[in-house]
């Protein structure tokens, strides 16, 4: 989980620098008077943002290890028996703060992308026509499903039918049978059980 908004994280750093290199490139087309303070700020404020990930990232590597060796410790615990009853448990203290500590900074991951000040209203334009080409193929996807299964049911239905028709019912096969019956010469048959 956080790996995943760790890489989305990055994503949105890449393409925030990707767009604003272009705007820049864009307005130095225009005047490119004045702009070198405001690139050193951003390339500071780029900075600044990927340690601060950095560490989260860094913080949230050790917190896991915290949380393996904890598990680690519990079961060895468990398996030996346990410390003494009168003294309080304190793996259960230590495991709800690290909890926390790791929801906190989840937060903070997310916080980030969210306040950035680099995002621009077209980006958060273009996130919401991606969601909605996404809903809007997936109710494509659900009513060509839909049709298809239609489409099967009714080749397998007709098929049912096709079948029933070619095949006799049983009084016709009776029928069928009895006939075969009749032409049946009984007086041989009869001398063949009398051999």
């Amino acid at each position: 989980m956080w790996r995943e908004r760790f890489t989305r994280r990055m994503e949105e750093r890449e393409r925030r620098r990707k767009a604003r290199n272009e705007n820049l490139n864009r307005r130095r087309g225009i005047d490119g008077l004045g702009l070198r303070g405001v690139s050193l700020d951003e390339d500071e404020a780029e900075r600044k943002a990927q340690e601060d990930d950095e560490e989260i990232f860094r913080r949230i590597v050790i917190l896991q290890r915290k949380k393996a060796n904890h598990a680690a410790l519990v079961s060895e615990e468990q398996e030996t028996g346990g410390l003494d009853p009168n003294l309080p448990d304190f793996w259960e203290e230590e495991l709800e703060a690290m909890k926390n500590e790791e929801r906190e900074l989840l937060r903070r991951l997310d916080q980030h992308v969210e306040d950035s000040p680099w995002i621009e209203r077209g980006e958060i334009e273009e996130d919401i026509w991606a969601r909605e080409a996404a809903e809007a193929e997936e109710v494509e996807r659900e009513a060509e499903m839909a049709r298809m299964m239609e489409e099967y049911e009714r080749n397998a239905l007709s098929g049912m039918r096709n079948q029933q028709r070619s095949q006799p019912s049983q009084k016709q096969q009776h029928h069928a049978a009895g006939d075969v019956d009749m032409d049946v010469d009984w007086k041989q048959f009869d001398c063949m059980d009398m051999e």
